[in-house]
């Protein structure tokens, strides 16, 4: 989580988005789309939230964990959304190593690391 370089699966994570660029608005656009964010945003901030817990539990913060887990859910995916609308000119392992160095900034801001 705070390591220096992102993990194999954010890498992986975003090359699959890569390949698969073309499906995102065609989604965005369908009637199902709200249910879909609104269940990627809970699925990566209770994936956070658990890692968090595991890593951090014990750490002294002003900020609880599970709202540290939605700030940083909301923020990937707002981050994703851009990358993938605005076709930035990021390679995916760029993306992965930019996302996670954000995470990995607003981690140690929250828990004075």
């Amino acid at each position: 989580m705070l390591a220096p370089e992102p993990s194999a699966g954010t890498a992986i994570f975003f090359e699959e988005l890569t390949k698969n660029r073309t499906v995102y608005p065609m989604m965005k656009r369908g009637p199902a789309w709200p249910e879909i964010s609104l269940g990627l945003h809970e699925q990566i901030a209770s994936h956070l939230l658990d890692n968090l817990q595991e890593v951090f539990g014990e750490a002294r913060s002003d900020i609880p964990l599970d709202l540290l887990a939605n700030y940083i859910a909301v923020a990937q995916f707002g981050f994703i959304r851009w990358w993938l609308e605005a076709r930035a000119p990021y390679s995916p392992e760029e993306v992965a190593r930019i996302a996670h160095s954000m995470r990995r900034a607003a981690i140690r801001e929250a828990l004075h690391l």
